[in-house]
């Protein structure tokens, strides 16, 4: 039995036949789909759920690194390229590894066991560690203090650090917010802007481009409002 799901998401044809004989003889992932179409692999990453995803970065004119930062829920991600040019702006935006093309094989079988480490450990870590799934610490002063992920209010991301809103303190700590919200590790939040996440079991309303949770006001950039809607079960 295959561990984990996978998907590619490339739009040249002989390179998803490549991927697909590699995953293959790899095993360790059963390949639910190869996918030619961003629009298409966005539409089914929102529907269902994947563990890891091989991408490529230029979809005819979509940056597939920047696709990858419009999905509401980090995931797992190996990026595939002829360039290496873009390398830097992958490694910025959390990717496991990035393979260029033609693809060799032990380079990239070598790409696909850190993909398996890297998911064994969040599985272990989610098995075992049921404290940090409700909570996280946070460093205040000169101490370190417990934020109830339910009592999260908004996350803002300015620059390199993010601020964390509660209903009644806002924290400060220096990260990312895909680094964040995989700590987080909760379904119930949501990218709505390259700055902003929210849990929307909290949001009380949503009016043209914002979210509105207690007295907070959350933009949503236009590149989320379909994906806002449709979790908001907007009828």
């Amino acid at each position: 039995m295959k561990d984990y799901s996978c998907i590619v998401l490339d739009d040249d044809s002989i390179s998803l036949t490549i991927v697909s004989k590699l995953l293959s003889e790899y095993g360790s992932f059963n390949l639910l789909e190869t996918i030619q179409n961003p629009e298409v692999a966005f539409a089914y990453l929102l529907q269902n759920k994947v563990d890891l995803l091989i991408i490529d970065v230029d979809l005819n004119g979509v940056n597939g690194i920047e696709l990858l930062g419009q999905l509401p829920n980090k995931i797992s991600a190996i990026v595939i390229s002829s360039y290496d040019e873009y390398a830097i702006q992958a490694f910025n935006a959390s990717v496991l590894d990035y393979v260029l093309k033609p693809l060799q094989k032990i380079r990239f079988f070598k790409a696909l066991s850190k993909a398996v480490d890297d998911l064994n450990r969040g599985k272990t870590s989610s098995n075992t560690n049921t404290t940090n799934e409700n909570a996280i610490f946070v460093r205040k002063n000169d101490s370190y203090v417990k934020v109830t992920i339910s009592d999260i209010q908004y996350l803002h991301s300015d620059g390199d650090y993010i601020e964390i809103f509660t209903q009644d303190t806002k924290y400060l700590i220096i990260s990312t917010m895909d680094t964040l919200l995989g700590k987080i590790n909760s379904s119930d939040f949501l990218r709505v802007h390259r700055s902003y996440a929210v849990p929307i079991s909290k949001v009380q309303s949503f009016q043209d481009h914002d979210l509105y949770i207690g007295k907070h006001v959350i933009p949503v950039s236009k590149s989320y409002v379909k994906v806002v809607k449709e979790q908001l079960n907007i009828i």
